[in-house]
């Protein structure tokens, strides 16, 4: 992987940002937006727990993916990889 500076140096700013929020998280275990939000990690949000369960519980029913997503108001590739996630270990 290449170093976080060199690609700052070279123009790539974007990369430089996120770097830098990286490094923020890392020593700091948080960083402020220019927005004023405070975030603890980097990238989009998970989805909320209780959605998954009931993807799960519907995908036990043998509902389709896209069906239990519409269903649970989850994107059809989350319930797509927990279907694959459930196929590799059962719902207990």
């Amino acid at each position: 992987m290449i170093p976080c500076l060199y690609l700052a140096e070279a123009g790539d700013e974007r990369t430089g940002l996120i770097c830098d929020a990286a490094a923020r998280i890392k020593r700091d275990g948080h960083f402020t937006t220019k927005a004023g939000i405070v975030r603890r990690r980097l990238g989009w949000p998970g989805a909320d727990p209780a959605q998954i369960a009931r993807a799960q519980v519907e995908l036990a029913k043998g509902v389709g993916i896209g069906k239990a997503a519409r269903l649970t108001g989850l994107g059809t590739g989350t319930v797509h990889k927990l279907k694959r996630e459930m196929a590799i270990r059962p719902l207990s």
